[in-house]
C-alpha cells in the first residue's frame, strides 16, 4: 500500500497557486487593470488582469521555473525571470510598479523596486545598493542559512573570522555597521551577540521569516543616520492570508519549525521557532563531540497583520535567547584551533529580544504614511573562572553583567509630487535605559571596577530627501539627516547628495556623496574612574559622533538583461575617532578587532582615519538554472592614533576575491539536482606583535603596542561546495542539502596568543573542513 502511495505522489504532477498585489510603487495604493502572463519557453501558461484591490490569481500552475510579467498603461512593465514554483509553498508576489517619466514625445520606463534583484527596496539609492532574497542565504555555499553570512559574497565585505558573522566593510570596524528591522533600529541580531560586538555566531534573523531586504555599503541617503560603514535594512514577511503553510527543517543553525495562515479575512499571521541542533542533540543523549562547551540558544520569530480601516496593522518582533560555557579541563591542548583557554573557565549568558508595531495607509493616489512604536532589550552576563596551576581548583575573577531596554518610535511620508518628482520626510526616536557592571582581577591586588553605572540616553534623528527626474536620463537624489544624542550632547547636520546618469538602457553611471556620524558604544561613554578618595568620574561622557564623509562612483552595464558588470570606486575619511589623550596607538576606528570590552577612559575625538579602493562584480542572476557572483576589491584602510603615526587598521587585509557559481540540473519534472561553490581568498590582516620578554614576565599575552598592527598574517583561502537536491510532491517540497565548508582543509590563522606554559608563542586556526547537512521540508 505505501509503495502505491509513493507512487501517486511522485507520478502526479505536483502544482500551486501564483498570486499577488499590485501596487503603486510611491503610495502603496493598488493598481486595477494590470495584466498578467506567466511565461516559460517564449510561451503564456497563464494569464490574468488585477482586480479593483489589485490581486490576481493564476491557480493549477505546475512546479518550475518561469518569466512573470506585469504591465500597466503609464507604468514600468514588470518581468520577474526564473519565479520558482513550488508545490509546497504558494508564490505570493507583493508587486511595486513605479510610474512613467513622460515627455512629449516619449515614455521612459523606472524599474520595480519590490521584484527586481538589481533594485534596493530603498529609495534615493544611487551608489552601493545590494538587494539579497532570504532564499540566497540557503542557496549560496556556505552561508548556512545566515544573512550576514551571505552579505559577505558581496564587493567589499568581508567577514571578522569563521567562527563569527561580523561584516567587515570596505575596511571598517563591524561596529560601523547599522541593523534596522521595518524601519526601527535593532541591537547586535546574533546570539551570543555582546553589547560591545556586531556580530556573533548565529544570526536570530532566520531566513523563513524575511522578505527581500537591503544592504547598503557607503553614501547611503537621508533615511539612514548613526553608522560609518553599511546598512543592514531588512523586512519581515506576511504570512499566506488564504490558506495555512509548515515548514521543518534541521541544519547547522538550528532544529526548527514554522506555521503561517489567515486568522480572519484580510489578516496573518506568521510564527518560526529555532533550537540549537547540537543542544537538542545532546539532550536525545548524543555525543556531539564538543565536551561540555554546547552552544544552547533559541530564538521565536513572528509577524502579525491585519487589515485596518483604510490601513494595515502590523507586529512584528524576534527574541532569542543563547549560552554556553568552557571548561578550562575539558580544553584539548593539542588542538590546533582550540577557542577555549585550558586555565580559564568561561560561562556567557546572552538574551535579545525587539517588537515593533506599524500602521500604514494610502491617502489618494500620491501619498503613503507609516507610523511605528516598538521596543528592544538585550541582556549579558560573562563570569570568568582562572583555574590554579596546581589544584586546577576555579576561582571568579571576572564579571561583566550588561542589560538595556529601549523604546523606540519612527515616522514615514512619502509623497509624489510629479510623474518625476518623489520626496519624502521622517523620523525616529530611541530613548535607552541601561544598567552596565564590570569587575576585573576580582580578588587580586589589581582588582578594578571599569563600569558600574545605571543610565538612559536619548537619540533623536530627521531627515528629509527628495529624488528628481532631471531629464529622462539623468535622477538627482539629494537630501539632509539631522542627529542629536544627549550622551556627549552631541549634534550632526549631515547633507546626502547622489545622481544617477542612464547612459543607454543597459548603461549608468552613478556617484554618490554623504557626511556621516556614529555615537560611541554605551559601554565607551560609561568607562569610569576612582580616585585616591574613592570619587567616582566618566572622563569619556564629553564623547562626540566619529564622522566620516564617503565619496563614491559607480558604472553598472548589463551586458545582457541577465548579467550585469559593476565597478565602484570609493574614498571614505574619518575624522573625530576617540584616541587616548596621552600619545598611543590606540584608536576606535580598531574595536571589533577583539570581542571583549576595552575598559580605556580619558578618551577624546582626535584619531582619523582613511578608505580608499576599487571594487569590481560580475553576476548573474539565476537565469536557465545558472547563477554566478564574481567581486574582487582593492583597498587600503589606514588610521592613526593620538600619537600622529598612520598605521594600517586591524580590518585592512588589502585585497578580498570571492567566485561563486552554481547550477540546477533538472533531474526529473518535479526534482533538480543542485551545485555551487565559493572561492574566497583575501590579504592577511595586520597584527600587533607579542612582546615576548614581557609576556614572560607577566605570565600572559603582552602586545607591543609600539608595533601596533605591524605583523601581518598569511592569506586566507577557504573553498565550499553545497550540494542539494529538491523534489516536488503533491502538496509538499523536500529539500536535502549538504554544505562542505572549507572543502580543502585550510588552515587560517585565528589568534596568537602567549603560553605561559611553553614559554612560546602558540597559534589557533580557524574552521577546519566541517560537513553541515540540512533537511528542509515545506507543506
Amino acid at each position: 500500500m505505501i509503495p502505491f502511495l509513493i507512487f501517486l505522489l511522485l507520478g502526479m504532477e505536483p502544482t500551486q497557486t501564483v498570486r499577488g498585489t499590485v501596487r503603486d510603487a510611491v503610495s502603496e495604493a493598488p493598481v486595477a487593470g494590470a495584466t498578467i502572463r506567466l511565461q516559460r519557453n517564449d510561451s503564456v501558461v497563464a494569464g490574468a488582469v488585477s482586480q479593483r484591490n489589485g490581486t490576481y490569481r493564476l491557480p493549477a500552475v505546475p512546479v518550475g521555473y518561469y518569466r512573470l510579467v506585469i504591465s500597466m498603461i503609464g507604468y514600468e512593465p514588470l518581468v520577474i525571470d526564473e519565479l520558482q514554483v513550488t508545490s509546497g509553498k504558494e508564490v505570493v508576489l507583493p508587486s511595486a510598479l513605479s510610474t512613467s517619466y513622460v515627455t512629449a514625445r516619449e515614455v521612459a520606463v523606472i524599474a520595480d523596486r519590490s521584484n527586481d534583484d538589481s533594485e534596493t527596496n530603498a529609495e534615493f539609492v544611487s551608489v552601493s545598493g545590494h538587494t539579497f532574497r532570504p532564499e540566497e542565504t540557503r542557496r549560496y555555499p556556505g552561508s548556512i542559512g545566515d544573512p550576514a553570512r551571505m552579505v559577505q559574497n558581496y564587493a567589499g565585505v568581508l567577514g571578522a573570522n569563521d567562527a563569527r558573522n561580523d561584516i567587515v566593510v570596505r575596511g571598517n570596524s563591524p561596529l560601523g555597521m547599522l541593523y534596522r528591522m521595518e524601519g526601527m533600529n535593532i541591537p547586535n541580531p546574533s546570539h551570543y551577540g555582546a553589547l560591545t560586538s556586531a556580530g556573533g555566531v548565529v544570526n536570530m534573523l532566520n531566513n523563513n521569516v524575511l522578505e527581500k531586504s537591503d544592504f547598503l555599503a557607503g553614501a547611503f541617503p537621508a533615511a539612514y543616520g548613526n553608522a560609518l560603514s553599511g546598512v543592514f535594512d531588512l523586512r519581515s514577511r506576511r504570512g499566506n492570508d488564504e490558506r495555512y503553510e509548515f515548514v521543518g527543517q534541521v541544519s547547522f543553525s538550528g532544529v526548527e519549525g514554522g506555521i503561517e495562515g489567515p486568522m480572519w479575512e484580510g489578516s496573518s499571521f506568521l510564527v518560526n521557532y529555532r533550537y540549537s541542533t547540537l543542544a537538542a542533540f545532546s539532550w536525545l543523549g548524543l555525543d556531539v563531540g564538543v565536551g561540555s562547551a554546547i552552544p544552547i540558544y533559541q530564538d521565536l520569530n513572528f509577524n502579525v497583520s491585519t487589515q485596518l480601516g483604510n490601513g494595515r496593522l502590523t507586529l512584528f518582533g524576534t527574541a532569542g535567547k543563547s549560552e554556553i560555557e568552557f571548561i578550562g579541563d575539558d580544553v584539548d591542548t593539542q588542538r590546533l584551533n582550540a577557542y577555549a583557554e585550558p586555565d580559564r573557565n568561561i560561562r556567557v549568558d546572552y538574551a535579545t529580544a525587539w517588537t515593533g508595531m506599524f500602521y500604514e495607509q494610502t491617502f489618494g493616489q500620491d501619498t503613503y504614511v507609516r507610523m511605528l512604536v516598538g521596543g528592544t532589550a538585550t541582556n549579558e552576563h560573562y563570569s570568568g573562572d582562572s583555574l590554579d596551576p596546581e589544584t586546577r581548583a576555579p576561582y571568579n575573577d571576572e564579571v561583566n553583567e550588561f542589560s538595556t531596554l529601549r523604546w523606540a518610535t519612527t515616522g514615514y511620508l512619502r509623497h509624489r509630487m510629479s510623474s518625476d518628482v518623489v520626496v519624502s520626510a521622517g523620523y525616529l526616536v530611541d530613548g535607552t535605559s541601561y544598567d552596565l557592571y564590570s569587575i576585573l582581577d576580582k580578588g587580586l591586588a589589581t582588582e578594578f571596577t571599569p563600569v558600574d553605572v545605571e543610565g538612559s540616553a536619548l537619540l533623536l534623528q530627521a531627515y528629509a530627501q527628495g529624488s528628481v527626474r532631471m531629464t529622462k536620463t539623468i535622477t538627482v537624489n539629494a537630501g539632509v539627516n539631522v542627529m542629536h544624542y544627549t550622551l556627549g550632547d552631541a549634534l550632526a547636520v549631515e547633507p546626502r547628495l547622489g545622481a544617477t546618469w542612464l547612459l543607454s538602457p543597459m548603461m549608468s553611471l552613478g556617484v554618490g556623496y554623504g557626511a556621516h556620524s556614529q555615537a560611541q558604544n554605551l559601554y565607551v561613554y560609561n568607562v569610569q574612574v576612582t580616585d585616591s578618595v574613592g570619587a567616582v568620574s566618566f572622563p569619556n561622557r564629553s564623547l562626540g559622533f566619529t564622522r566620516s564623509q564617503h565619496l563614491v562612483a559607480e558604472w553598472d552595464w548589463f551586458l545582457v538583461e541577465h548579467t550585469r558588470l559593476r565597478i565602484e570606486g570609493y574614498v571614505q575619511w574619518l575624522t573625530q575617532a576617540p584616541v587616548e589623550r596621552m600619545p598611543s596607538s590606540y584608536s576606535a576606528l580598531n574595536a571589533g578587532a577583539e570581542f571583549f570590552p576595552d575598559p580605556r577612559a580619558d578618551l577624546f575625538n582626535n584619531g582619523t582615519g582613511n578608505n580608499v579602493g576599487v571594487e569590481l562584480t560580475l553576476e548573474r542572476f539565476l537565469r536557465d538554472g545558472l547563477y554566478y557572483k564574481l567581486t574582487g576589491s582593492i583597498f587600503d584602510s589606514r588610521y592613526a592614533g593620538s600619537d600622529d603615526i598612520t598605521r594600517n587598521t586591524a580590518f585592512n587585509s588589502g585585497y578580498v576575491f570571492n567566485a561563486l557559481a552554481g547550477y540546477q540540473f533538472p533531474i526529473t519534472t518535479t526534482g533538480a539536482l543542485g551545485i555551487s561553490l565559493r572561492l574566497n581568498t583575501s590579504g592577511g590582516r595586520f597584527l600587533t606583535p607579542i612582546d615576548t620578554a614581557a609576556s614572560a614576565l607577566a605570565g600572559r599575552t603582552i602586545y607591543d603596542q609600539e608595533q601596533a598592527f605591524s605583523q601581518r598574517q598569511t592569506p586566507y583561502f577557504r573553498a565550499d561546495v553545497r550540494l542539494s537536491y529538491q523534489m516536488d510532491l503533491a502538496g509538499s517540497t523536500l529539500e536535502i542539502a549538504i554544505d562542505l565548508m572549507n572543502v580543502t582543509n585550510h588552515q587560517n590563522i585565528f589568534i596568537q596568543t602567549y603560553d605561559p606554559r611553553s614559554n612560546s608563542i602558540t597559534t589557533q586556526y580557524q574552521q577546519g573542513f566541517i560537513p553541515v547537512p540540512t533537511v528542509r521540508w515545506t507543506f
